[in-house]
């Protein structure tokens, strides 16, 4: 997760209850590509990220790597978490 967003100039912190705790909290309505998605207690458990059309990216387990999942299957939607949206810095003020 850190290494996807610090390609994108965002540093975000390393643990999945830290980056929930560091995101803006949003409804599953309004989940965008790029937010993420937390499972279990505070997001403590699991994090991935929402690619849009009901879908994720996450690292599974050791065996499986990285792959894409349904956001609703019967173990992501049992330890949902919370959707959050990564607070992206400002890009600096212009002078006209």
């Amino acid at each position: 997760m850190q290494r996807a967003w610090a390609a994108a100039g965002i540093s975000v912190p390393r643990t999945s209850g830290q980056q929930f705790s560091a995101t803006i909290h949003i409804e599953m309505t309004d989940a965008l590509p790029g937010d993420l998605i937390f499972y279990g207690q505070s997001g403590a458990q699991h994090v991935a990220i929402y690619i849009g059309f009901g879908l994720i990216v996450e690292a599974a387990n050791p065996s499986k790597g990285v792959v894409i999942s349904p956001i609703s299957t019967p173990w992501h939607n049992n330890n949902f978490g919370g959707i959050g949206r990564i607070k992206a810095p400002l890009p600096p003020a212009t002078q006209p």
